[in-house]
């Protein structure tokens, strides 16, 4: 096993690689879906809470980001945490979700999925985006 292949959680905690624990799951995408995604979206991400809790995404694209706050400013009611949702249910791709709101998992899973979704579609705080900057 390389150490590309090795997950941190804890010091000196490994976790299998992360190829091992999909397939444990119920219903895991196979490498050939996985790479029709990769063609599709260009980047997949996984992320895992637990050896039994992972999820795999992608980033949000930017007309998309703009027909979900359109959407919210246009429905009557919305606040974050059903913004959150929509973001995560568009983006998740394993396991399938019906709608974000009908997870069965803990409370911050949502919210800690749209983060990592957000990060990874280039929503980074301000301080973090002025330390990518170098003057040529």
């Amino acid at each position: 096993m390389s150490d590309t292949e090795k997950e941190q959680v804890e010091p000196g905690v490994k976790l299998p690689p992360l190829r091992q624990l999909l397939n444990s799951l119920e219903g895991a995408p196979s490498p050939l879906q996985i790479d029709a995604w990769k063609q599709e979206y260009g980047e997949v991400f996984v992320s895992g809470f637990s050896e039994e809790e992972l999820y795999i995404f992608r980033p949000l694209k930017r007309n998309e980001w703009k027909e979900l706050r359109a959407a919210a400013a246009n429905s009557e009611g919305m606040d974050e945490l059903k913004f959150e949702e929509m973001v995560v249910s568009t983006c998740v791709l394993f396991p399938a979700l019906a709608g974000a709101s009908n997870l069965a998992n803990k409370a911050g899973t949502v919210t800690t999925l749209n983060e990592q979704v957000m990060q990874h579609s280039n929503f980074i705080p301000p301080a973090l985006a002025l330390s990518l900057v170098q003057k040529l």
